[in-house]
């Protein structure tokens, strides 16, 4: 499909529409603000070939390709094996003696402060580690507005320096102390920004509102797969058993 064309798409509407190649129904489609970075790997450059066509053509010489999600399609639209390699987080403390947990002055207070809200009551956000959040995407995120108590982790990717680090909102931590608080974001359909309004809208809908119910069972529902580390080191086994066959 990547490498002999047979995939038809080339403008912006084409991708704003569920390929015809998936054979299941799915609402995912790329907005338009997307469609300009894929329409760049699709369409032929200057060399008179396309990135997808090399990405192809790099899938078809390779003895398999290594994904961190278990997708039935993918093994049906590649001919190379599919593998998933599972959740690959990275090496924690907390994931060896619970004496050292106990005493990691970072983490004691948190876990305090997370033991005193209610169940399941507390938004979760982890940003920057892989693509760095703009400055601007981090003032107008503005996750007091909703209401919700919620537990932020800003991280950069790796090799950025100090310099190339964001700051958080104009007295942010002043708001945040003051009121004791720790579905898709609405997007402008051009350029894919957001504002704060619809940030606190969309965590209120999810987080309280009756609307956001099936969501947060759905939360629960894959917390036990992205929890489950005896099927993640499956993967990851039968990954380093691929790389002895191969090497």
């Amino acid at each position: 499909m990547l490498i002999n064309g047979t995939d038809p798409r080339s403008k912006a509407e084409d991708f704003m529409v569920p390929p015809k190649w998936v054979a299941f129904q799915t609402k995912v489609v790329y907005k338009i603000h997307e469609t300009n970075s894929v329409l760049r790997i699709v369409n032929p450059n200057v060399s008179g070939v396309s990135d997808a066509y090399r990405v192809g053509m790099m899938t078809r010489d390779s003895d398999a390709v290594i994904v961190r999600h278990c997708l039935k399609l993918l093994n049906e639209i590649h001919p190379t094996p599919v593998m998933p390699l599972g959740l690959v987080p990275p090496h924690s403390r907390i994931d060896n003696k619970i004496d050292d947990e106990m005493n990691d002055e970072a983490w004691f207070p948190i876990k305090e402060w997370l033991n005193g809200q209610n169940r399941a009551s507390v938004l979760y956000v982890a940003l920057g580690s892989e693509v760095p959040p703009s400055q601007t995407d981090i003032s107008e995120l503005a996750l007091e507005l909703s209401g919700v108590p919620f537990f932020w982790v800003l991280r950069k990717p790796p090799g950025f320096s100090e310099s190339e680090s964001v700051q958080l909102p104009d007295k942010f931590k002043e708001r945040v102390q003051d009121k004791q608080l720790g579905i898709e974001v609405a997007r402008s359909g051009q350029d894919g920004s957001y504002s704060r309004n619809s940030v606190a809208q969309t965590i209120r809908s999810i987080m309280v509102k009756e609307e956001g119910k099936i969501i947060r069972d759905k939360a629960k529902e894959m917390s036990g797969v992205a929890g489950n580390k005896e099927l993640h080191d499956a993967y990851i086994n039968k990954f380093l058993e691929l790389l002895g066959l191969i090497s």
